[in-house]
């Protein structure tokens, strides 16, 4: 009867939303190993969609973020935005859509892009490239992620 057990309880965590295992790496953060993807809603002066890119040094989607890509579209739009997506110098101030936000170290968004390569089958791919102020100093912050989608 354990066996049977051990068994049905390996199978259900073959299909948890953490399968498959998710890849990423982030300059200057050698702990990220992991990314992982949630959508959400937000509201900056109006509603938006967003999908959340968390990037961790573990498995996992209560694992503990790093460093974070906010992707936000119209509130009507919920499928991830597929291309380069330039990246805004404010968190809360959207100046075009579909637009893209970094949070890393505190640091201040100076530029960069988010590029979104594949988004299917609960898996979100892609990379990103930025210059960001960290302590004074402008920083290039450059990664890419292979990251399974979560339960909001």
């Amino acid at each position: 009867m354990r066996r049977v057990l051990l068994v049905l309880l390996c199978s259900s965590c073959a299909t948890s939303p953490e399968a498959p295992l998710s890849n990423a790496q982030l300059s200057g953060a050698p702990d990220v190993r992991a990314a992982s993807a949630k959508p959400g809603f937000v509201s900056y002066g109006a509603p938006y969609h967003k999908w959340t890119i968390s990037f961790a040094g573990q498995q996992g989607c209560g694992a503990s973020t790093l460093a974070a890509i906010e992707l936000n579209t119209l509130a009507s739009v919920t499928d991830v935005p597929i291309g380069t997506i330039s990246v805004r110098t404010l968190e809360t101030t959207i100046p075009s859509l579909p637009s893209a936000y970094i949070r890393y170290m505190n640091g201040t968004v100076v530029s960069g892009t988010v590029t979104i390569e594949s988004a299917s089958s609960g898996f979100v791919v892609g990379e990103v490239t930025s210059q960001l102020m960290i302590n004074g100093t402008a920083t290039d912050v450059s990664g890419s992620f292979g990251a399974p989608v979560c339960p909001e």
